[in-house]
């Protein structure tokens, strides 16, 4: 009896894209399986970068496709993308610096039902107990 795998959770699929005239990413595909730990390795310049910011939506793509949990990524911006369950998380030295950790966090769940937030922040909170331990010590 044969034994199927299941399906990919994000298919690159001969994607190109770039800054203007400025191709960056040419043909470029990538599967990743539900599950699976993936490191995009390479020098300053060689589109890491641009192939994140094309997958979430950042960054429009002129040719090639996206499939992310079976959804057509498209057309699509970066708001419907992580209503799909992805987002692009940026350098940490962007972050929003004049807000508290709590603050940042609740901002990135600014799309969630008020209650829903709350239990997102404690549960990112659990996934770094040094900055949880912090918080409670000193307030976020």
């Amino acid at each position: 009896m044969p034994i199927s795998a299941p399906e990919p959770l994000l298919v690159i699929d001969r994607l190109q894209a770039g800054y203007g005239k400025i191709g960056v990413l040419h043909e470029v595909s990538l599967t990743v399986g539900q599950g699976e730990v993936v490191a995009l390795l390479g020098p300053n310049g060689a589109g890491k970068t641009t192939l994140l910011r094309a997958v979430s939506g950042l960054l429009p793509w002129g040719s090639g496709s996206v499939l992310f949990a079976g959804h057509d990524l498209r057309g699509v911006g970066p708001r419907e993308t992580a209503r799909l369950g992805m987002a692009h998380v940026i350098e940490g030295h962007r972050v929003f610096t004049q807000l508290s950790v709590t603050d940042n966090l609740l901002l990135a769940g600014y799309d969630l039902p008020r209650h829903e937030r709350a239990t997102r922040v404690e549960e990112a909170l659990s996934y770094f107990p040094e900055i949880a331990a912090k918080c409670a010590d000193h307030g976020c």
